[in-house]
């Protein structure tokens, strides 16, 4: 049997070693890829959910605002009736 010499070995060492590199290069830029992406999906979320919570105020407003009209008009109803000269 033939042993590699130090100086093949030391070659294959440094392709083994490159690979290494080369995968832990790749890894890293898919890792911030990965982290950007799931970082904007996280921030295009918290925009809808702002969106969502300020369209649900709003509708809880025009509810509140539709029930002070209801009672309002049931007050001048009851006014009218009550004092009919005022009304007509």
């Amino acid at each position: 049997m033939r042993r590699s010499s130090p100086r093949c070995s030391a070659k294959l060492n440094c392709l083994d070693h490159g690979a290494g590199v080369r995968y832990l290069q790749f890894f890293r830029i898919w890792n911030k890829r990965y982290k950007s992406t799931r970082t904007s999906e996280r921030e295009d979320l918290v925009k809808d959910l702002d969106k969502l919570k300020k369209k649900q105020q709003k509708m809880e407003t025009m509810e509140r605002t539709g029930e002070n009209l209801a009672k309002l008009s049931k007050v001048i109803e009851t006014f009218c009736i009550t004092i009919p000269c005022v009304c007509h």
